[in-house]
């Protein structure tokens, strides 16, 4: 439930459109990742006698998540309510690569995870950074409010732009990255199956990703607004996310990785 797994997901639509645009930031990433890091404790803990049983469970759970945040999103204009769908789909990565986790002894090689939670968490705090900024300015979080901001407001569009392309999984974004080391584990794991079905989801998901890079590079704005950044740390935090897209794409050693 707290994950955001498929068929427990049907609060966080709603709790992140209701929510301030910094709260909702803080329990797409922090939240989650907390969730996560509890989860391989558990599961890889005090379940691990039994691992046989819940990893296909999990399994199909995580196939669910995917499809179900993925297709949710396609339908979505307020662009809160589409990133919480795509956050329940990387919960659904996220758990393939939870089950893909070895074990040696009473060691976890868990770094490709840890890798991919980083990666996303610094993600979901970028993209919402900058929603919060185009909120107060617009009084909305409609698609329509980040039409021709690429232009209108070229670091921040570009910002939005390469944090949506690694949240889409496009090369050479850290988001690529991980998620071929979250696969590459599944496979090795066995899990092949699992990864086509993943690998088929994530297509489904670029489309609505790259509805966002069209609004914000292709789009004429209906309206006019201009965006104003009261507090310039909101500004180089969100610069600093999506340059994290990016040196940790170049540099994954930095992260342990």
């Amino acid at each position: 439930f707290k994950l955001g797994m498929a068929p427990f997901h049907m609060w966080l639509p709603d709790a992140y459109e209701g929510a301030s645009t910094p709260i909702t930031g803080f329990m797409g990433s922090a939240i989650k990742l907390a969730g996560f890091g509890m989860a391989l404790r558990l599961w890889w803990g005090m379940l691990c006698p039994i691992s046989t049983h819940w990893v296909s469970i999990l399994g199909s759970l995580a196939v669910l998540t995917m499809f179900v945040g993925n297709l949710g999103a396609l339908k979505q204009r307020n662009l809160k309510r589409l990133f919480a769908y795509s956050s329940v789909s990387h919960a659904g990565y996220l758990v393939l690569g939870l089950i893909s986790v070895s074990k040696t002894g009473t060691q976890i090689n868990s770094q490709n995870l840890f890798y991919y939670l980083v990666i996303y968490g610094f993600m979901f705090i970028g993209v919402f950074g900058i929603l919060s900024v185009i909120e107060k300015s617009a009084g909305s979080s409609d698609i329509s409010s980040i039409e021709g901001i690429g232009f209108s407001h070229p670091v921040l569009g570009l910002c939005l732009t390469v944090l949506v392309l690694s949240a889409a999984g496009i090369p050479p974004t850290a988001g690529f990255l991980g998620k071929y080391l979250l696969f590459s584990d599944a496979i090795r794991s066995g899990h092949v199956s699992l990864v086509v079905l993943a690998v088929l989801s994530s297509v489904v998901g670029v489309f609505y990703y790259l509805r966002v890079l069209v609004a914000i590079y292709m789009t004429e704005p209906s309206q006019r607004t201009s965006l104003v950044i009261k507090d310039r740390a909101v500004f180089f935090a969100v610069l600093a996310c999506a340059l994290c897209m990016i040196i940790f794409a170049i540099f994954p050693n930095k992260l342990g990785i």
